[in-house]
This record gives structure tokens, C-alpha cells and sequence, in this order.
């Protein structure tokens, strides 16, 4: 199975980077070599347009994105919360798929610095952001609180209480995530849907 993680800070060596990182590094233990974690701002896509097809240079890059998200069996999102609203990075790229993740496992995961939000980006995102791609939305999610003080190392401080619980939850949820993998890979097999009829998911 191959799963792709997509953290979506504007920041370079965000806190959600490193999660992504840390779910990457528990993911090399539970499945293959062929996860593979992209972090936007790495990537600077502009705002987007219908102006892709006409942007040689984007659509190089984005076609390169394309063929990852399309061989990917699962996906994990990974978002700060900022102003109570998911990371506009991740909106963006939403912006640019097309049926990539369709039918298709997704785990959301929130990062805060702080000790009680993180809500509001897995609300925003499960309500609005799969309509026209179509990814399924496993039922966990992860809100990851005082970010800082968790997942600094691959192996749980066994001091920390709370990155002890994090740890065991992720893997939970990563477990989780794979087997929907596994199910939905089997039924995208055996009854493919019409997304071309009926592409916007309503």
C-alpha cells in the first residue's frame, strides 16, 4: 500500500511538517518504502485558475503531483489551525485535483500550539473539501494540541503523558487508515464509479 501524507503549513520547518514527518516515520514500520510525504510550501503553487493547461511550467509540476496522488492507495492531511480555519495551502491544492483521490482514504490530522483548539480545521475540512474530488474521509481524526511538546522524537518520551497518548492514537488511526486502503482498493476494483457523468459528488 502506498500512502501519502500532505502537510500544508505555510511555514518552512513548521510544526506540521513535523508531524508529517513523524506519521511518515511510524507508516515505514507498518507498511512499505513507497510512502512518500510532500509539503506544499515546498511546492509554491499559485492561487489556482483555469490558466493551468496554458502554464507549461505548473502543469510539469503539477502533473509530477498528479501521478503521486493517482498511484496512492491513502492520504493523510495534515493542517494548522490558523484564524479557526484550515491551512489555505491545503484549500489551494484541493483547487487543483481532479478525480486523483477519488474513493479513496483520507486521515485528517490537526496541529495547534495551543491547549484547546484544533477543532475548527477538521470541521471545515469534512464538511466541504471532498465533494468534487470524492476522497471518503476515514471516521478518526487527529487533533495534535500543544504541538511543541509532542512528537519530537520517533519514540515516545515515556515522561510525557501526552505524547505517549498522541503515539498510541496516531497508530490506531494509521492502522485505521489502512484498512480502509485495503477494502476501498478491492471495491475501486471491482465497481469502478462514472466520474465523468457525474463528477461534482452531487
Amino acid at each position: 500500500m502506498k500512502i501519502t501524507i500532505i502537510s500544508s503549513s505555510m511555514r518552512n520547518d513548521s510544526e506540521s511538517k513535523k508531524i508529517g514527518n513523524s506519521i511518515y516515520q511510524l507508516l515505514q514500520h507498518k507498511n512499505s518504502s513507497e510512502n512518500k510525504h510532500i509539503d506544499l510550501v515546498d511546492l509554491n503553487l499559485p492561487f489556482f485558475n483555469d490558466s493551468l493547461e496554458e502554464n507549461v511550467s505548473l502543469q510539469s509540476v503539477w502533473n509530477s503531483i498528479s501521478e503521486q496522488l493517482s498511484t496512492s492507495d491513502a492520504f493523510v492531511f495534515v493542517t494548522p489551525e490558523w484564524n479557526g480555519m484550515a491551512s489555505p495551502l491545503l484549500k489551494n491544492f484541493f483547487m487543483y485535483v481532479d478525480t486523483e483521490l477519488a474513493h479513496k482514504p483520507a486521515l485528517l490530522v490537526s496541529v495547534t500550539a495551543t491547549t484547546t483548539n484544533g477543532a475548527y480545521p477538521i470541521a471545515e475540512l469534512r464538511s466541504s473539501s471532498y465533494k468534487n474530488n470524492h476522497v471518503v474521509y476515514i471516521p478518526h481524526h487527529m487533533i495534535i494540541r500543544n504541538v511543541k511538546n509532542v512528537f519530537n522524537s520517533e519514540i515516545p518520551d515515556p515522561e510525557n503523558k501526552d505524547d505517549v497518548y498522541l503515539h498510541t492514537r496516531m497508530n490506531h488511526a494509521l492502522d485505521e487508515l489502512i484498512t480502509y486502503g485495503n477494502y476501498l482498493s478491492r471495491m475501486r476494483t471491482e465497481n469502478p464509479f462514472d466520474l465523468e457523468q457525474f463528477s461534482n459528488g452531487m
